[in-house]
């Protein structure tokens, strides 16, 4: 072999698939920053005020059955309010409430009965998922890449590592 006409082998790896990874990771995490700061924004419009879980709805569709926690609190102005989190809407239930826990509730000032349970499943999981999810293909995509470099390096292409 001619040292002058040599050239290091190329990775058999398809880098499409590098940057759809990378596209995929960075979308998520554009995802997350949006919903982080639509939570935010929300938040900043709402008052906070202590309630009291005063009972269950049940809530029946294909899945099967859910309980809504029924929550009694208090608004700004003295008006006793009695609602669900997210009053007719498609409601996150989390098993995670008793009869008579108290819990802190974002309501908007306008409408009390739009209200919110302020706990992580409520506020920041949508965020959290997505940015957990974006940086996992991130990583998936690093790792990888800098593995498939280095393999490729140390075996060339069409060696078989082991």
């Amino acid at each position: 072999m001619n040292i002058n006409n040599y050239t290091p082998p190329r990775s058999s790896s398809n880098p499409v698939l590098f940057i759809i990874f990378a596209l995929v990771g960075l979308g998520l995490l554009a995802g997350a920053l949006f919903s982080y700061q639509s939570t935010a924004q929300n938040i900043s419009t709402r008052s906070l005020a202590i309630g009291h879980v005063v009972g269950f709805e049940v809530h029946s569709d294909s899945e099967g059955d859910s309980y809504v926690p029924v929550v009694e609190f208090a608004s700004a102005d003295g008006q006793t309010v009695r609602t669900t989190s997210f009053a007719g809407q498609n409601v996150i239930v989390s098993g995670d409430y008793s009869f008579g826990q108290t819990v802190e509730v974002y309501y908007n000032p306008d409408n009390p009965g739009d209200m919110f349970i302020n706990d992580f499943l409520h506020t920041w999981f949508v965020a959290a998922l997505l940015g957990g999810l974006g940086l996992l293909f991130l990583v998936i995509d690093v790792v990888v890449f800098f593995f498939t470099r280095a393999m490729t390096r140390a075996y060339g292409v069409g060696q078989t590592w082991q």
